[in-house]
């Protein structure tokens, strides 16, 4: 008698015009073979992955068969390609964190020498000591680190340097009044502006702690905690 299997999910493309001798199947363009592997330890998930990447590795050779092209896909895969991407990035971020000092150092061309580095070190400095102690704190507590968590330094390099340039001009257009008086107004300006942004990052990825797919939930706390912390 045999048991019946359904076959839907491993074929794709399927072409049944014509029906021949061989079956209802006339032509096809893919087949996907789904596997699901579990590993008791650390050990045997090394060689699991190290397994993925080696298969990755030979179906991009495209040296399996004149007839069959093989292609492989799997979490592992997944993560390497994404890191991939992301240290390709960095060099359009050193390129991005290049000319932003630019930037700075025309707008405070100014200042005297020592208050430019003093002030490019303390704009840029803050949003990635804040990613530093997010990082630190969140592996302290045990937190996996994941590749979608490579963005962070981007992400919060974008969100954090902006609260400078919005104190340095308020302080700017108080400069007739004391030092002291001049702190007082700017902060009494800029204060709320900084929080209530603060605030509703912290809140906006808040939320996503309570997403169902877990790379999204360990990066939404850190990126609300980097938030707290800038």
């Amino acid at each position: 008698m045999g048991h019946k299997f359904f076959l839907g999910s491993h074929f794709f493309g399927v072409n049944k015009n014509k029906e021949t001798y061989r079956g209802p199947v006339e032509t096809l363009e893919f087949v996907t073979l789904w596997y699901m592997n579990q590993t008791p330890n650390m050990t045997q998930r090394r060689r699991l992955q190290a397994l993925q990447m080696e298969l990755f590795r030979y179906g991009r050779s495209d040296n399996f068969s004149n007839l069959i092209s093989f292609e492989m896909y799997g979490d592992q895969v997944a993560n390497a390609e994404m890191l991939r991407g992301t240290i390709y990035t960095v060099y359009l971020f050193a390129v991005g964190v290049v000319l932003m000092v630019v930037f700075m150092a025309i707008a405070f061309s100014h200042l005297t020498l020592t208050s430019q580095i003093a002030l490019i070190i303390g704009a840029v400095g803050s949003p990635a000591i804040a990613t530093a102690t997010c990082f630190s704190i969140l592996g302290w507590l045990g937190f996996p680190f994941n590749s979608i968590m490579c963005i962070t330094p981007f992400l919060v390099m974008g969100i954090g340097v902006d609260d400078a340039f919005l104190l340095l001009h308020a302080w700017r257009r108080y400069k007739e009044h004391p030092i002291k008086e001049r702190m007082r107004i700017v902060v009494h300006q800029i204060g709320p502006s900084m929080a209530i942004t603060s605030a509703t990052n912290t809140v906006a990825f808040g939320v996503g702690i309570a997403s169902p797919t877990p790379q999204v939930s360990v990066f939404k706390p850190q990126i609300k905690n980097v938030s707290i912390t800038c």
